[in-house]
């Protein structure tokens, strides 16, 4: 779907309004003021270009063209997401090491080794579990 966004946006890129902004502004103000006499008279008279090129001026930006990213706009999310995630890691590790609180007693060997044997005592998940017999 994002292909078809560019290839809209590429079909769009030498337009009416993009080819007038890049002349002189007495000649693009000629050329507002004539396609606004024409906007004033019959629009079953004007050719196609000239109705997309009235079209252009009043609405410079499709909905296509507006929605479509810019190049580099996928890198630069993903890059920011990367950075706030470091950033993160950073202020935690930095909050970790600040406060010097030691690791629960819970993460002890003897501590695990204990909890190991009770669930082993209380035949705690005995068909495939710490029970099993696949785990004895």
């Amino acid at each position: 779907m994002s292909a078809s966004r560019f290839q809209i946006a590429a079909r769009r890129a030498l337009t009416a309004r993009n080819v007038m902004t890049k002349r002189s502004d007495v000649a693009v103000n000629a050329d507002v003021a004539k396609l606004d006499s024409l906007a004033k008279g019959d629009w079953k008279g004007l050719s196609i270009a000239e109705k997309q090129a009235l079209y252009r001026h009043d609405y410079s930006v499709t909905r296509a063209e507006a929605g479509a990213s810019t190049p580099g706009e996928k890198q630069f999310v993903i890059g920011g997401i990367f950075a706030v995630m470091a950033v993160s890691a950073v202020i935690f590790q930095g909050v970790r090491t600040l406060t010097g609180n030691p690791l629960p007693h819970t993460h002890s060997k003897e501590w695990t080794d204990a909890t190991k044997e009770k669930l082993i005592a209380q035949n705690a998940n005995p068909i495939s579990g710490i029970s099993s017999k696949q785990q004895k």
